[in-house]
């Protein structure tokens, strides 16, 4: 039987080579799932592209919505967008009444997905899908101090789903 000398100089060595080892084994046995995209920023991209980016959400498990089509028989439909009013959006990035600085002026924006009750259609229990904009001004979201006042928000949602409110 062979004994190992451990000084105390190879304690802290020992302990490196496992916490790496532990580090290797938690990313290979946690891969996620899903993985968010890479942090980028908005850059243009053609008519053809983006409706490239629309169809493969198409055909990847789209959320679902119920909504009456044209001659106002209700249809199930996966959701393609949000359509909301260009003053509104105006509003949130230049004319911001929540801007910290007084400057009325967002240097982004952020849409958050929300749910504004449940649809019984057909007898399943489908969401109905919302969408939140706000400004962001230095990092940190424009919002009202006092979030119950409405008055004086530049916060906006209700924007229509799409479909049944899809440009043509």
């Amino acid at each position: 039987m062979m004994i190992m000398k451990i000084s105390s100089a190879d304690i802290p060595k020992m302990a490196l080579a496992a916490i790496g080892t532990a580090i290797v084994f938690l990313v290979i046995l946690n891969l996620p799932q899903s993985a968010a995209p890479p942090t980028k920023r908005a850059e243009r991209i053609s008519w053809d592209e983006a409706l490239k980016l629309k169809q493969e959400y198409l055909d990847h498990k789209p959320l679902m919505v119920d909504y009456d089509d044209t001659s106002g028989k209700p249809t199930r439909g996966p959701l393609q967008g949000f359509r909301m009013d260009a003053k509104a959006i105006d509003e949130v990035i230049n004319y911001n009444q929540n801007s910290p600085s007084k400057s009325g002026k967002a240097d982004q924006i952020i849409f958050y997905f929300g749910i504004d009750g449940y649809s019984e259609a057909a007898g399943d229990k489908i969401p109905i899908y919302n969408i939140v904009v706000a400004g962001i001004e230095n990092g940190k979201i424009m919002k009202n101090p006092t979030s119950s006042d409405i008055d004086h928000s530049s916060v906006m949602d209700r924007a229509d789903p799409c479909p049944p409110n899809c440009p043509k």
